[in-house]
């Protein structure tokens, strides 16, 4: 309607003009701008029988509102020739610009960040299987060693020492948590902007790792000394006699290991995430 009532204009001066091509660029781009006739556009700039600033700047907004940046230069190029563009003309072009690299990076973020998430979703539900699995191992491994008689035994059990039993504690809390956080999870697929739930996420991902690398660490010195043993302390490597207790104890701290590298990259994940807000 507002392009025909300019056609039926006797008088096509920058009043009219700037009207009309003001409401195509604040109007979420309509009319020819929409369409992509930015050739009819220019068509009607042309018939324009007066120009100054106001003209110019109405049409090269609707350049820059389409996407077309390098015609939208020209343009400015074109009006320096003619008219001097003055600071609220740079200006409104220097906005207009940067509102629309703005508008058209958003879902670019948006699609890396919903990436992100999906990581984030699969990395968590490796640490809870190797967080699990670590628990299960160190919570079943029991030996025991016939001496002369079956009456008579040594036996070697995880709760004999009070760092395995923090481990499979810690080993347990852990894999709980990613349990929980898997729901936060997929609200970060769903919703790729929020952000303070990345925050959240955040500082309990950190207590977590803390957690498991602590009982983790523990228990990786006291498997050691099963193995090496300790001559200066008197400490003999059990793992000569409890083979079987040993090759378990071992093998359980592959998955909490695991679950420690996981925490880490999960951590990088979130504040990459962040940092692209």
């Amino acid at each position: 309607i507002a392009s025909s009532l300019f056609d039926a204009s006797e008088k096509r001066d920058v009043v009219p003009w700037s009207a009309l091509t003001a409401g195509y660029a604040r109007r979420g781009k309509v009319g020819y701008a929409k369409q992509g006739e930015m050739e009819s556009a220019r068509k009607l700039f042309d018939e324009v029988t007066k120009r100054d600033v106001v003209t110019w700047n109405a049409t090269i907004a609707v350049y820059v509102l389409c996407g077309s940046n390098e015609q939208a230069f020209q343009m400015f190029k074109e009006m320096s020739l003619g008219e001097k563009p003055d600071v609220e003309s740079l200006a409104a072009g220097a906005i207009e610009l940067g509102e629309s690299k703005s508008t058209s990076s958003t879902p670019k973020i948006g699609g890396v960040n919903r990436g992100a998430s999906i990581l984030d979703f699969i990395l968590r539900i490796i640490a809870f299987l190797g967080t699990l699995v670590s628990a299960i191992a160190m919570g079943t491994t029991r030996e025991r060693l016939p001496f002369f008689t079956q009456f008579l035994q040594f036996r070697a059990e995880y709760d004999d020492l009070p760092t395995f039993t923090f481990f499979v504690v810690a080993n347990s809390v852990v894999c709980g948590y990613l349990v929980f956080s898997l729901a936060l999870s997929i609200f970060h697929i769903i919703r790729s902007n929020a952000k303070r739930s990345r925050i959240i996420l955040i500082f309990f991902d950190t207590a977590m790792l803390a957690l498991l690398t602590a009982g983790a660490s523990a228990a990786a010195a006291i498997v050691y000394l099963a193995h090496k043993g300790n001559a200066k302390a008197n400490w003999f490597a059990i793992c000569q006699q409890f083979n079987s207790f040993c090759e378990r104890i071992s093998g359980s701290l592959i998955g909490s290991f695991v679950g420690v590298v996981v925490f880490i990259l999960l951590i990088l994940l979130s504040a990459a995430a962040l940092s692209r807000r």
